[in-house]
This record gives C-alpha cells, sequence and structure tokens, in this order.
C-alpha cells in the first residue's frame, strides 16, 4: 500500500541464500489511469435529456458527478452514481435527467478518483426545445419515471419505443444500497412497469436500467 504500512515476515535460516541481499525485490507495474472518451446530451421528446459518457481503462473511481448549468459557467451538482467496474476496463454510462425543462442547458461529468484528483469531461450543451410537428420524423426511444416524486409507494418506470427484451431493473438509494431487483419483458412499443417502494425511507433513489444488449440507464426520483 503506499498509504500505509505493510509489514512481511520472511525466515533466515543457516541456508546464505535466505540472507541474501538480492532474495526480494519490489515491482512496480504502471497502471494506465481512468479517462474520458466521450460525452453526449440529448434531448427527449418529453423535455427530459439523455446524458452519456465513456471512460477508458476505469479504475481507482469512487464515483461520478453529474453536474449541470444554465449559463455553461456555474455547474451545480446532478446527481452521484458509482463506478461499474474499477477494474482497468472501458465503460459506458448513461444519465436521464428529467427535469431539464425547455431552456438551452449545459452537463459535464467529474470523476472523483482515489489517487489522481478529480476529472472533467469536456462541457456538453443542449440546446432549447423546439415543438416540431413534422409527423414523418421516426419515433425516439424514450424511458422515464411518471411521477418522479412518489407518494404512494409504487415507482412507475415508462418505456417508450426501446428495444424489445428483457431488462433489469436494480433499486438504489443515495449511497448504492440495493432496496429492489426486478426483472421484465418489454414486448410492445409502450410499456409500464411498476415496483412496489413502499418500504423506502423518504428520500432519492435511483432506478439502474439494463438490458442484454448492453443498454444502460439510470433514472432518478425521490420518495416522500
Amino acid at each position: 500500500s503506499f498509504t500505509s504500512v505493510t509489514t512481511i515476515n520472511f525466515s533466515i535460516t543457516a541456508d546464505a541464500a535466505s540472507k541474501a541481499t538480492d532474495r526480494f525485490m519490489i515491482v512496480f507495474r504502471a497502471i494506465n489511469a481512468t479517462s474520458f472518451s466521450s460525452i453526449a446530451a440529448n434531448r427527449n421528446p418529453n423535455k427530459s435529456v439523455t446524458v452519456k459518457w465513456n471512460t477508458q481503462n476505469e479504475i481507482d473511481i469512487l464515483n461520478y458527478v453529474v453536474e449541470k448549468s444554465n449559463d455553461g459557467i456555474l455547474f451545480t451538482t446532478l446527481t452521484t452514481l458509482s463506478a461499474v467496474a474499477n477494474n482497468n476496463s472501458n465503460q459506458n454510462y448513461t444519465f436521464i435527467d428529467l427535469n431539464a425543462g425547455v431552456n438551452k442547458v449545459w452537463y459535464r461529468v467529474k470523476a472523483i478518483t482515489t489517487t489522481t484528483g478529480n476529472k472533467y469531461t469536456p462541457i456538453a450543451m443542449v440546446n432549447e426545445m423546439i415543438e416540431n410537428s413534422n409527423s414523418n420524423l421516426p419515433p425516439i426511444a424514450t424511458l422515464s419515471i411518471n411521477p418522479s416524486t412518489i407518494t404512494n409507494g409504487v415507482l412507475k418506470i415508462n418505456f417508450s419505443n426501446q428495444a424489445f427484451g428483457k431488462y433489469n431493473i436494480v433499486v438504489t438509494n443515495n449511497l448504492g444500497q440495493v432496496l429492489k431487483k426486478e426483472k421484465v419483458d418489454i414486448q410492445t412499443t409502450i410499456s409500464s412497469v411498476n415496483i412496489n417502494v413502499s418500504t423506502a425511507k423518504a428520500g432519492i433513489y435511483y432506478a439502474h436500467i439494463t438490458n442484454e444488449s448492453g443498454f444502460t440507464a439510470t433514472l432518478q426520483f425521490l420518495i416522500k
């Protein structure tokens, strides 16, 4: 360890080799630090914004902080997500801002590491929302929680134009502790999934959604 004392005990015998100065050596192996390879923010028809970012050589990451700005200068914390792997592999992340509004907005992601300090993605900007009446546009796939503030103990996740197939839904609290795990099979263009969260205490929670094709998304909601 570079931050604490590591003690290794060994024995010396009558064998001269047991006390040779070259009996042991310390080998340092270089590990590539985590880096961001891309970030994108795209507006959805329901006024939400999907933020996606990719990392390379993910290692020693405490968490990722998604930040939001209304002017591209002053950023505030929107949510915090835990690192998926931390095994020096490449990872993809998705977060959906359900309260993006219709005005121009900026996003960036901060990686909080255990070794090299904080790292930031470039800033991704989303233009203001303009209503388009062109009915020939292809449907856009979206995920949403409605309502995003839950008072009746039921989490309702809406799937719109998502790929058909099986999805895993993991509900966690703000500390990453798992509250619920559900498996659902989506076979229609418009689907809703209800999850009982009546035992959860008031606070901020996240629904992490994945499928077998590698799709990932995280939705934030509030329980009162």
